[in-house]
């Protein structure tokens, strides 16, 4: 990160370092909003506050069905698998790896 990808928050919180400068709420769909006491108290004094929504994010509405989720996610940890062993023959060699393996069930990849 560098001093740029400050800029935005640095306008917002003004140039007195320890925070006494009036804040620039950049409203409802602004990055950096001020909130009151008040409104936090309602919310039980829950911080957690969120307004912003990522668009790159997937909407729940167009997943692939359930089992091409599980397949993708099987292919994924049979690479994971196979890596971790070659890694683990590098490290303490070819016998490390099918023992650890056998230790936790999973079969040896070829």
């Amino acid at each position: 990160m560098t001093r740029g990808h400050f800029s935005e928050f640095e306008q917002c919180y003004g140039d007195e370092p320890n925070g006494n400068s009036p804040r620039v709420d950049l409203g409802e769909n602004g990055r950096f909003r001020c909130f009151t006491r008040e409104q936090i108290t309602k919310r039980n004094e829950n911080l957690d506050i969120s307004w912003l929504r990522d668009d790159s994010l997937r909407s729940g509405d167009n997943l692939p069905e359930p089992e091409i989720i599980a397949a993708e996610i099987m292919e994924k940890l049979r690479i994971a698998t196979k890596e971790m062993e070659g890694l683990m023959i590098l490290l303490e060699g070819e016998e490390a790896a099918e023992a650890v393996s056998a230790s936790v069930g999973m079969p040896t990849l070829e």
